[in-house]
């Protein structure tokens, strides 16, 4: 049941915030700046490690993988090539659960890290909705939402997210999210 996994991010993602935008605290604590970005991942199952089980509410796919793709932005601190490392929690009868991870920018010039952060998301059909909290290279703190949707049909491999970090998120999203894997 390949189609029925979903990507790892989002991220970049997914928790119904309803943040307008991404703070940005300096090293020093002093001043915050708002800025969006918008990312692509692909993702490709192929090293996937997937436990599957069944609980009451029906049959959960419980996954490891990792995506990636860019993130762009008018801030330069927030463009790069980006890497999510994430478990997935799917219940496949609902369409609803979780993902959970890291994300890593990285310069494309030179590879240096621009940012890191751990994000957690709810998903709900092909909607991620969820928050990030990472530091950027230069020592400030960014806590953002992260919104993104499958833009490739599920069952077709690999498959691709795309989203936004700060901004406004739609569509809505109204899912709290609990429940467990299969690990």
């Amino acid at each position: 049941m390949r189609g029925t996994r979903l990507a790892a991010v989002l991220p970049l993602t997914a928790l119904a915030c309803s943040a307008a935008g991404l703070a940005a605290s300096g090293a020093d604590g002093a001043g915050t700046s708002d800025a969006l970005a918008t990312f692509r991942l692909i993702h490709d199952p192929t090293e996937d490690k997937v436990v599957r089980c069944t609980h009451a509410d029906g049959e959960y796919i419980d996954s490891l993988e990792t995506a990636s793709g860019t993130m762009t932005s008018p801030n330069p601190a927030l463009s790069g090539e980006m890497t999510a490392k994430a478990r997935a929690v799917i219940n496949t009868t609902t369409r609803e659960g979780f993902v959970a991870g890291t994300l890593r920018l990285r310069d494309p010039a030179t590879g240096e890290l621009k940012m890191k952060g751990d994000f957690a998301s709810a998903i709900k059909g092909v909607a991620i909705k969820g928050v990030i909290d990472g530091q950027l290279s230069d020592g400030r703190r960014i806590i953002a939402n992260i919104s993104a949707l499958h833009d490739i049909p599920r069952g077709q491999e690999p498959h691709a997210l795309t989203g936004t970090l700060g901004g406004p998120s739609a569509p809505p999203l109204d899912l709290a999210v609990v429940m467990k894997g299969c690990r």
